[in-house]
């Protein structure tokens, strides 16, 4: 994959099961190349988590607010603990994770 496009990172992939190749992206303003290990490495979590860490964070590019007073290394902990956001979300309800009344009743909508 070829783009300055973050998101796209969710896609990246090593070579497992009936895949043939790996999936990597190239950023070519930096020329360098991200594999699962060099996401895990930058955001923390993995690619299948990136979206979810995205929403989380906020991303100004696609104007996303994130979540109000979750930085990146919050979402990373919370991730890595509940594995996605629905479950942080699940948490937050029932307590077990702070976070903001607005972004659990967002969840709710």
């Amino acid at each position: 994959i070829l783009s300055y496009d973050k998101d796209l990172m969710q896609l990246v992939t090593d070579a497992e099961g009936d895949q043939v190749m790996p999936v990597r992206q190239l950023n070519p303003s930096e020329q360098t190349w991200y594999g699962p290990q060099e996401i895990e490495k930058q955001f923390g979590v993995e690619p299948r988590q990136l979206i979810d860490y995205l929403a989380l964070t906020g991303d100004p590019s696609d104007c996303i607010p994130g979540v109000e007073g979750v930085g990146k290394k919050t979402a990373a902990t919370l991730l890595q603990q509940f594995g996605t956001l629905e479950r942080v979300l699940e948490a937050a309800q029932a307590a077990e994770v702070k976070l903001s009344k607005r972004a659990i009743s967002l969840s709710l909508e």
